[in-house]
């Protein structure tokens, strides 16, 4: 889609126009921001509209490159994504070999590396040699919602663009505008997105809202309960996948950070989860700011655990531990 029709990002969105419009293009850009909030969208536009025969500062949609583009057939874009649990160094190398040949359509070549935290440590080493050797008419977009795993020596190469979470009503417009969504079920699934226009289409489809629920329920139980055993309603409910537990996890972490925003704010506008305000306003005012802290430390503690494959079920059940001995 062209960058008129991404949902929010209007900042980082009119720094790629302007480069666009200029032709001072960076050589490596890092996109960075929470899962689901559209970095890739906005990257994989920004690429097309390097490429773009018939627009300065968007892609049309429509002239053959564009066209190319959207069919997956484009010569001079390659996208790279993990194999497995990496990129490893093999997908780097044929990135370096493709940087030396001239684009084939007389545009601009241009390489996105989606996840790119996840390039393995040879991976890594062979990309920085290409980001301390730029080429002309060779553009690197990285794409990471965990940035602090690169190392700063490419970080310190690119030009960064932060991708902040998303307005509720941001969302709830694009999705009754492009979704057609009805307002009230535009309303309830940006009300419950925690900021990312991902996680709401998501939940459109994979009835996350009655999964983030219960989670939420399962961890005020919890909360409450600050003497009992780890909570076996809790620990089913985090899920037994290693991605099913990284995103119950955020959504977790999110519940908390509503919880520290109502106790410092009580205003309902800063709220990812507003909808729930009923659940969300009593359990703020019963736990401290120190005890959410602690709370929200040791879920960030699991969630790294659990990106490096330690053992999920200990993991959890330590974190529910951990909550007890923060009361």
């Amino acid at each position: 889609m062209p960058f008129r029709d991404i949902c929010g990002h209007e900042k980082p969105i009119s720094i790629l126009r302007r480069a666009l419009t200029s032709g001072r293009i960076a050589h490596a850009y890092l996109f960075r921001g929470m899962d689901g909030v559209g970095k890739r969208a906005v990257a994989e536009t920004f690429a097309k509209a390097l490429n773009c025969s018939r627009m300065e500062d968007d892609a049309c949609g429509e002239c053959p490159s564009c066209r190319k583009f959207d069919s997956g057939n484009h010569p001079d874009v390659v996208i790279i994504r993990p194999v497995g649990p990496f990129i490893r160094i093999g997908e780097v190398r044929t990135l370096q070999d493709q940087m030396g040949f001239r684009p084939l359509e007389g545009g601009r070549r241009v390489f996105l590396i989606l996840e790119a935290d996840r390039m393995n440590e040879p991976a890594a080493n062979a990309l920085l040699k290409t980001l301390e050797e730029p080429s002309p008419r060779n553009h690197l977009i990285l794409v990471t919602s965990r940035p602090h795993r690169l190392p700063s020596t490419i970080l310190s190469r690119c030009q960064h663009l932060p991708f902040n979470p998303l307005q509720t009503e941001a969302i709830a417009l694009f999705l009754r505008e492009h979704m057609d969504f009805s307002e009230a079920q535009a309303a309830t699934l940006a009300s419950s997105a925690g900021g990312s226009i991902g996680r709401a289409l998501e939940m459109a489809r994979e009835d996350d809202i009655r999964i983030r629920d219960g989670i939420m329920d399962a961890v005020a139980e919890t909360l409450q309960n600050r003497t009992a055993p780890p909570r076996p309603i809790l620990l089913a409910s985090l899920g037994k996948d290693r991605e099913e537990v990284l995103r119950r996890l955020d959504m977790v972490r999110l519940f908390l950070r509503d919880l520290l925003v109502w106790k410092e704010t009580e205003r309902r506008d800063l709220l990812l989860y507003g909808d729930r305000l009923g659940l969300i306003g009593p359990l703020s005012e019963a736990l401290s700011g120190r005890e959410l802290i602690a709370r929200l430390d040791a879920v960030n503690r699991t969630r790294r655990a659990v990106e490096q494959n330690a053992n999920r079920p200990l993991a959890l059940e330590a974190m529910v531990l951990q909550w007890a001995g923060a009361a």
